[in-house]
């Protein structure tokens, strides 16, 4: 998706992962536009899933620092969940994250989930 005015990046990730111990895979959307240069500011929502079928959904913002060979993203994520199943821990939840892209589409994250409400 293009603006007339600034570019807007949308990118979609599918990754597998744990949090706290729990299998999950996870599938990302989120939309970015430059803040300044090799700056860009993004937000995002996403799901997660485990093979028993339990769900949470986060929605997040964050900054992404460039260089020629990735992107580094450093922001916060608000998690909501079901009363039940593996993911619980995660209802009402806040987390730090930082993320990387590299050119090579290969994708890391860690999430610091020592916050919660």
């Amino acid at each position: 998706m293009l603006d007339a005015e600034c570019p807007t990046i949308e990118t979609s990730i599918s990754s597998k992962g744990s949090a706290k111990g729990v299998q999950v895979n996870e599938v990302l959307a989120f939309l970015g536009k430059p803040s300044s240069p090799s700056v860009i500011r993004g937000k995002g929502h996403g799901l997660f899933t485990t093979a028993e079928s339990a769900m949470a959904t986060f929605a997040g913002e964050g900054v992404g620092r460039m260089t020629p060979s990735r992107t580094k993203w450093y922001g916060s994520i608000f998690f909501t969940a079901g009363s039940t199943g593996k993911l619980t821990f995660l209802n009402d939840m806040v987390a730090v994250f930082e993320s990387e892209i590299d050119m090579g589409e290969i994708f890391k994250e860690k999430l610091g989930m020592e916050v919660s409400i």
